[in-house]
């Protein structure tokens, strides 16, 4: 999965350290965001960045990255956080 946090945190002239502040968000997490389309973020998370970078959740995400693939991360974390609560 491929984010665009890099591109809208170097335009709005953030450091990772800076957006990290900013969103509550580990630097940790920032970067393996925005350097691994592999790692996938929970809903919080990405509603944290979009907040800091006053964009709604899907400008984070590429072009390339579908609808369908937005309600299966959705999907997921719903699913993780009643299977959290029930714990």
């Amino acid at each position: 999965m491929a984010y665009r946090i890099r591109e809208l945190r170097e335009k709005k002239k953030l450091t990772q350290e800076q957006l990290a502040q900013m969103s509550g968000v580990s630097r940790t997490t920032i970067v393996l965001l925005e350097n691994n389309e592999e790692h996938e973020a929970m809903v919080g998370t990405l509603k944290s960045l979009a907040a800091a970078l006053n964009v709604p959740v899907s400008k984070l995400f590429t072009q390339k990255f579908s609808q369908a693939n937005t309600k299966r991360i959705i999907h997921n974390e719903l699913r993780h956080s009643k299977t959290n609560r029930l714990r």
